[in-house]
């Protein structure tokens, strides 16, 4: 080269000379965002679009503050972008061979009064920027001398996408309960982890979390999630009563959590979420909550009418307390609470009256089954009598009833019936009155016979006639009697009674 520079050709010497300006020139160019004041804008996004750069020939530059990841000379160049969210990524990959030592900074202020916000080998993730104000990167190579070739990489800024509608408890999406499920579409997509919610997890780590809200039309009711997004990879299910501040967890599963024990009118919260990572694509999923169908006189106001017959015929009506609700109204044979009943009325035809329950269902037994009878209307029952299905052979018995008055009759147990089938709960129910024959005035005919021709009677139920007096044989007193009439044959008649109950 040295000869040739010195060639005696003045012309040639003239075109190398300037052939070694031009190729020396190129081989040290410096980046063009060599320094802080020429940095190159990045746009963010949720997802990393890669743009590629060098460290080549890039110098280190001077009075940059902070306490850097990696010590040593920082052989650096400069980026900047404007924060559309508090928390932002800064990530480099693709290092060329000689870009070794890495470390991406993330810093506030201007170029002139620069403040290191965060820093780190090759990805960085500040999350507390200020919304619309810009920020500046510095990409280095730490030590070792400047990059002069093979010192290329990729970069690319990143931040969350906007968190659902109901990311917040504050915020949860009401939702309508019903005897089915009608699915509705939502997302957990970049939902953020809430703070502070209590109960043990069904999953265990950080829950990314969205929120609902329903108001109990029962006792018992589900709430489900299906159809996830192939991102939706890790759910939990989780039921809460209480407000945002104060809850407090009585249900959680994967994809479905049941309470069998919420009070009709309250409203519930339902968190579903993903556990352990944010979910960035793919993460709908469909939601319902549904209750089960709640037998038909679940309510005193929609009681069942009972038809009462005259004793000793019992005509049984089938009932079930399947997926009852407790009515709120504690009964009186029992401290034990809630008491999940089923209604029935009846108008009263004379004053004594008499319901009897049997034919319990698998899941019932006569210790654990209540009958409950009242007076007064549904918004202000008084007790009359209660007792369990194992006393008096499950009849309960009302006396001194006014008549043409409306009573009603309830049927509970103390265990929530939501388990199993129908029949598992099932049971019968007849209502009766005294015998045809109680009044005289209502006398059952006996034909005389030259032999005794028997029919069945009873006093079951007979409402005592009162004796102020003597009356022939019978001493003053209250007599539970029933009355026959016969038209005398002859001149003595004989009148037997036999089989008499226990």
């Amino acid at each position: 080269m040295r000869a040739i520079l010195f060639s005696r050709q003045a012309g040639v010497k003239t075109v190398l000379f300037f052939a070694a300006i031009i190729f020396s020139f190129a081989a040290f160019a410096q980046p063009a965002n060599n320094e802080c004041a020429t940095s190159i804008n990045r746009t963010s996004s949720t997802t990393c679009t890669n743009t590629a750069y060098t460290l080549n020939n890039a110098t280190a530059s001077a009075g940059i503050p902070g306490v850097p990841c990696v010590a040593g000379t920082h052989y650096d160049v400069w980026f900047r972008f404007t924060a559309t969210t508090a928390s932002h990524t800064v990530t480099i990959s693709s290092l060329g061979t000689n870009f070794t030592n890495p470390e991406v900074a993330v810093f506030s202020g201007t170029c002139a009064a620069l403040t290191q916000v965060i820093c780190g080998t090759t990805s960085v993730n500040p999350t507390t920027l200020t919304i619309g104000t810009v920020y500046y990167i510095r990409v280095s190579k730490v030590g070792g001398g400047a990059v002069g070739v093979n010192g290329g990489f990729d970069i690319c800024v990143t931040h969350l996408g906007t968190p659902p509608v109901n990311n917040e408890c504050a915020a949860a999406t009401s939702l309508t309960s019903g005897t089915s499920c009608n699915n509705i579409a939502y997302t957990v997509l970049w939902a953020t982890a809430s703070a502070g919610i209590p109960g043990a997890p069904c999953v265990v780590g950080v829950h990314y979390d969205v929120w609902y809200s329903f108001t109990a039309v029962s006792n018992t009711h589900t709430a489900t999630i299906s159809n996830r997004g192939v991102g939706f990879t890790n759910p939990e299910v989780a039921m809460f009563s209480g407000a945002c501040g104060s809850l407090v967890q009585i249900a959680c599963g994967t994809t479905t959590a049941t309470s069998n024990a919420l009070v009709i009118g309250s409203t519930y919260s339902v968190r579903i979420s993903n556990v352990g990572a944010m979910v960035t694509a793919n993460g709908g999923f469909d939601i319902c909550v549904t209750h089960p169908t709640a037998p038909v006189n679940d309510n005193c106001s929609s009681a069942a009418i009972l038809t009462s017959i005259p004793t000793p015929t019992c005509t049984n009506v089938a009932g079930t307390i399947h997926n009852a609700n407790n009515s709120g109204i504690a009964g009186t044979c029992t401290a034990a609470n809630p008491t999940y009943d089923v209604w029935y009325s009846f108008t009263a035809t004379s004053t004594v009256h008499a319901a009897t329950v049997s034919g319990l269902g698998s899941s019932l037994t006569a210790a654990n089954t209540y009958m409950q009878l009242f007076s007064g209307g549904c918004g202000g029952l008084v007790n009359i009598a209660c007792q369990t299905v194992a006393t008096t052979g499950g009849r309960i018995t009302g006396t001194g009833l006014t008549i043409g008055s409306v009573y009603y009759v309830r049927v509970y147990t103390i265990t929530s019936p939501t388990g199993g089938t129908s029949a598992n709960w099932s049971f019968s129910i007849c209502l009766q009155n005294p015998p045809v024959n109680d009044l005289c005035t209502s006398f059952t005919t006996l034909t005389p016979g030259a032999t005794c021709t028997t029919i069945t009677g009873t006093l079951d139920l007979a409402i005592p006639t009162i004796l102020g007096a003597p009356s022939g044989c019978a001493a003053a007193g209250a007599y539970f009697d029933v009355w026959y009439r016969f038209t005398a044959a002859a001149v003595a008649q004989i009148i037997t009674i036999g089989g008499t109950g226990s």
